[in-house]
């Protein structure tokens, strides 16, 4: 990939001027290459959880990949610590500063405060939480976003390569144990599929909760309709960068019919082999078919779904799925004999409001075997689905 050419193929890809650095509304931090030591006790924030053992943060690390572009990481580990497994969260929501670390925070959507730490970034998991328990976090900004250099691009064999490269180079330095994992939400969710095709050779496991993986079918034309409002105006309106930003939305004016440059963006999960740790929901309005096909689709053999009833962001964070989640990592990544192949490989939640508490069923496959599948039949004359086929044909405005 060039400055100023990026090609899929033979199709050349459409690109725009990246929004400054210097309009974020939340000023994104100067590169700084230096160490901060937050002593265990210390409370990041008014109302946040104190910190439960001494944090270092090695901010601004100098990440090469392949073809002489460098991003940057800050890593997060528990201060004195041996080597540990490294957990990878690939963004382009700006591991420091940014609208969306200061305006969608988790606890923005009723999440308690005082159960995390505040050092997360968002939709990531919390420092404070894996640092006690022997892993290390590190928050990388992906190619073109903040100081990271290079163009911005959306998924696809370069954004793959990219994951590759930070993953080789966090494996081989000295506060790493050899083993690199991947965790995080949507977005960062969705990286994970890109980086686990690409299989790099330290990638132990990736855990992607709630990230779909085709971004035309299902992002910006939905249903086979044009529509990148929220492309456009949730997610790139506040993203920022030094150079330009690939343009999907003209790609998509140039390129309304699926072809090689929207087959680039979806990943081959048949190829994908190293366990997994899937989370979905029922009511996601973008990433529930894809999080669930993703997990039907993976060519791993150790593979795990878990389907919930609530919040995404929450979710993440709270304490009783992040120990499952740890015990899922404990097995892969330390060898540790903590039962974890035992668990069922589905777990879904029913939709049941009045239930007050055991809402989760499991089963070794999803669909489950007990499932009763009934066909429904939508009646636009009365606005009712049954299970009778309407005996008219009808309309509705």
């Amino acid at each position: 990939m060039t400055q100023d050419k990026y090609m899929i193929g033979d199709i050349e890809v459409a690109m725009r001027k990246a929004n400054p650095l210097s309009e974020a509304e939340y000023p994104i931090p100067e590169l700084n290459n230096h160490s901060v030591v937050y002593k265990k006790g210390s409370v990041i924030e008014k109302g946040y959880m104190p910190l439960p053992v001494d944090i270092e943060r090695i901010q601004d690390i100098a990440i090469p990949l392949r073809d002489g572009t460098t991003v940057y990481g800050d890593l997060y580990r528990k201060q004195g610590e041996d080597p540990v497994p490294v957990i990878l969260v690939y963004t382009m929501y700006s591991k420091q500063g940014g609208n969306f670390n200061k305006n969608f925070t988790v606890c923005n959507t009723g999440f308690p405060k005082n159960q995390v730490s505040g050092l997360q970034c968002f939709e990531s998991p919390d420092p404070a939480y894996w640092c006690q328990y022997g892993y290390a976090i590190c928050i990388v900004d992906q190619r073109g976003i903040d100081h990271s250099g290079g163009n911005l691009v959306f998924m696809g064999k370069q954004a793959g390569e990219d994951v590759y490269d930070v993953i080789e180079f966090l494996a081989e330095q000295d506060f790493c144990s050899g083993k690199v994992t991947m965790m995080g939400n949507s977005q960062l969710a969705m990286i994970q599929w890109t980086a686990a095709e690409a299989k790099p050779p330290h990638l132990a496991a990736i855990a992607p909760f709630e990230g779909l993986r085709d971004e035309y079918r299902d992002c910006v034309c939905r249903g086979g309709i044009p529509n990148t409002v929220f492309h456009d105006t949730d997610i790139i309106a506040y993203l920022y960068g030094n150079n330009q930003f690939e343009d999907v939305s003209t790609m998509l004016k140039k390129y309304p019919l699926m072809n090689e440059y929207w087959d680039d963006k979806i990943a081959k999960l048949s190829d994908i082999t190293i366990p997994a740790y899937v989370v979905a929901s029922w009511t996601h309005s973008i990433h529930t078919k894809n999080s669930i096909n993703g997990f039907r689709e993976l060519g791993s053999t150790d593979k795990w779904l878990r389907i919930h009833n609530t919040h995404e962001w929450g979710d993440l964070d709270t304490k009783e799925n992040a120990d499952d989640l740890r015990k899922f990592f404990d097995h892969f990544l330390k060898g540790i004999d903590n039962g974890w192949e035992k668990t069922p490989h589905v777990r879904y939640a029913v939709l049941d409001f009045n239930a007050a508490t055991d809402v989760f069923r499991s089963s070794d496959t999803y669909p489950a075997v007990q499932t009763d599948t009934k066909m429904l039949y939508l009646d636009a004359s009365n606005g009712t689905m049954s299970q009778e086929c309407p005996k008219q044909t009808s309309a509705a405005q």
